[in-house]
């Protein structure tokens, strides 16, 4: 529902102040926030005329599952599994793993 329920993206952008990744709601709910926690600052506003310099179009195949490697790994790290460098080490590692083709150094 928080990807393709534009009613409910509307209604958790306004309940939550998030930033939406649709623009159409966005669009719809951007000149309704002025955030407490931002002295009334429209948040919305400011990442809505941001959005518009955004170009998705560098993102490859393997961008989408090495985000993945790289949030999955991000945790094990803040859980205290690995240190930095290990956490460096292991992304290489499954990022290797997963695209063998693929350099990681």
């Amino acid at each position: 529902m928080l990807t393709q329920d534009k009613e409910y993206m509307a209604d958790y952008a306004l309940r939550t102040e998030d930033f939406m990744s649709n623009k159409t709601v966005v669009e719809s709910v951007k000149d309704q926030f002025a955030s407490e926690a931002l002295a009334g600052q429209n948040h919305y506003d400011f990442f809505y005329e941001q959005a518009q310099y955004v170009d998705g179009s560098a993102i490859v195949g393997e961008d989408f599952q090495i985000g993945v490697i790289l949030a999955q790994l991000v945790n094990e790290y803040l859980e205290g599994n690995y240190t930095y460098d290990e956490t460096v080490e292991e992304l290489k590692a499954r990022v290797k793993s997963a695209y063998p083709d693929l350099t990681t150094d």
